[in-house]
């Protein structure tokens, strides 16, 4: 009986409605991940403000939490579609888009906030971006695309970086972070 029930839904009905919900899920941890936004980028820029020019951290926080004010709208406009429905292409295109783009802010604060002189501050700003990579790898890992693009753009600047510098763990940094960022993308 289960056969005839399955087989009676075309394909293509199966993998939309599985495509919603893979867009549903990314949708309903959207507040936990905005905060957790908000806070973790509260406490890096104070961290931070010591050793970096003020006013790169306050446009780096300002546009973070901009894109996570976007993101907050998306997710009232999204709450408002009948849950029953299926979720139209589009709402999955921004789900990916607006991962990125997070992705994007956090790559740019490895780049922005990376204190040439203080190794401290380096890796704190490091462990810093590795949690946010594994937060969002529970948050977004309903859609692969969001999060594979959300660690690569936010994890290779701060590779780069620990490439560029000289610094008694500098090749350390590099690799162990390679090591972290493909292990996050390939489990």
């Amino acid at each position: 009986m289960n056969e005839s029930i399955i087989e009676s839904f075309p394909e293509s009905e199966v993998l939309t409605d599985v495509k919603s919900e893979q867009v549903r899920i990314i949708f309903a941890s959207t507040p936990t991940s905005l905060f957790t936004i908000l806070l973790s980028s509260f406490i890096l820029s104070a961290v931070l403000w010591e050793v970096i020019e003020p006013a790169t951290i306050i446009t780096w926080f300002c546009l973070t939490n901009l894109l996570s004010a976007i993101r907050l709208f998306l997710y009232y406009q999204f709450r408002k579609l009948p849950f029953e429905s299926l979720v139209s292409d589009i709402w999955q295109q921004r789900a990916i888009t607006t991962s990125i783009a997070s992705g994007i802010t956090w790559g740019a604060g490895g780049i922005l906030l990376f204190s040439e002189q203080s190794m401290v501050h380096q890796v704190f700003l490091a462990f810093m971006i590795g949690g946010i990579c594994a937060g969002a790898i529970t948050t977004l890992s309903a859609i692969t695309a969001a999060v594979r693009g959300f660690v690569l753009v936010a994890l290779i600047p701060i590779i780069i970086k620990f490439n560029l510098v000289e610094s008694a763990i500098s090749l350390e940094m590099t690799i162990l972070s390679i090591l972290f960022m493909v292990m996050i993308l390939v489990l």
